[in-house]
């Protein structure tokens, strides 16, 4: 429900004493503006929200010369903001923001801080925080992210480069820089939704970093993947393997997808792989219609130099002959 009251003047009106409710349930919030300015732009110099917590204030500027946001939420309670606004996940556990910021035509300007110490969305709780620094045609982007079943995700101070006007959104499609994000997981949190446990188990660390490039405005993005496992184990019915572990490393741009991956232990590769997708059309790599192109390498390794009760539960075969 809203309530207000209107005064006409020329170019535009001015509105008093506006009350905006939302209610689903049994939760409801309130927001209140006593002036709101319409024409030209709009101009709502003080808007106070309740019923998400901690009161929300900010101001809302916006101009054909520029928009302005500013907001102090405190904390937000995520539960009923998901009551009132549909989110991906259902969540809980609250939220602060700390919001300065203007878009024109010179570009982005102020900060922005978002952060949780405890935040919980479907089966996940995590918490961390992000700030972005606007300065003009640069922006700064810093940030890490704690996951508890999985671990840390860790986004390194990152400049993104624009070309136009902040307030479209081609300009933020045609951004250039690297984003670089790093995290160390889990296996078994993040794989244990793929496999059936009950029949395989997989346990141990894996370090991820991922690396999006684009040199300039406009120009193709390259993504670059490496992955590393630590203590890597699995068990199944058969037996289990143990001390291998997994490297991985991939690139891929609009033209080419090439992965890279070996399985290795404290004597040397086990085995290694190499995919390459790639397309010589000009509108760009198809996975799904591209040649591909995939080798498989077996070192050449005496028998012996396996451990096979690593391999199959309870034996203790040791063997001289050689891969060729």
């Amino acid at each position: 429900t809203m309530k207000t009251t209107a005064r006409p003047r020329e170019g535009g009106m001015d509105l008093a004493g506006t009350r905006v409710r939302w209610s689903a349930g049994n939760v409801s919030a309130d927001a209140r503006a006593d002036t709101v300015a319409i024409g030209p732009g709009v101009h709502a110099p003080r808007v106070v929200i309740e019923g998400l917590g901690e009161p929300v204030t900010g101001r809302v500027d916006l101009t054909p010369g520029g928009w302005t946001f500013v907001a102090r939420a405190p904390a937000v309670d995520a539960e009923r903001l998901g009551a009132l606004v549909p989110l991906p996940e259902q969540a809980s556990g609250r939220f602060d923001a700390d919001v300065d910021l203007r878009l024109d035509g010179s570009g982005v300007h102020g900060k922005a801080i978002v952060g949780t110490s405890e935040l919980s969305a479907g089966a996940e709780k995590g918490r961390g925080r992000v700030t972005l620094v606007g300065r003009g045609r640069t922006v700064e982007v810093e940030g890490n992210l704690r996951v508890a079943r999985l671990g840390g995700v860790r986004l390194p101070k990152t400049e993104i480069r624009i070309d136009g006007d902040p307030r479209r959104p081609e300009t933020w499609r045609r951004a250039a820089g690297e984003v670089t994000a790093e995290s160390d997981v889990a296996i078994r949190d993040l794989v244990g939704r793929f496999v059936d446990e009950s029949k395989v188990q997989i346990v141990g660390r894996a370090h991820t970093k991922v690396r999006v490039t684009r040199e300039k405005p406009g120009a193709p993005l390259v993504t670059s993947f490496d992955v590393t496992t630590r203590g890597l184990e699995l068990y199944t019915d058969a037996g289990y393997v143990r001390g291998t572990e997994v490297a991985a490393s991939g690139v891929l741009d609009d033209k080419s997808l090439a992965v890279s991956a070996e399985a290795f232990d404290a004597r040397g590769t086990v085995l290694g792989a190499r995919l390459l997708v790639a397309s010589g059309r000009k509108g760009g790599l198809d996975l799904a219609r591209s040649p591909l192109h995939a080798t498989l390498t077996l070192p050449a390794r005496t028998l012996d130099s396996f451990t096979f009760d690593d391999i199959v539960r309870g034996s203790d075969v040791h063997a001289a002959a050689v891969f060729e």
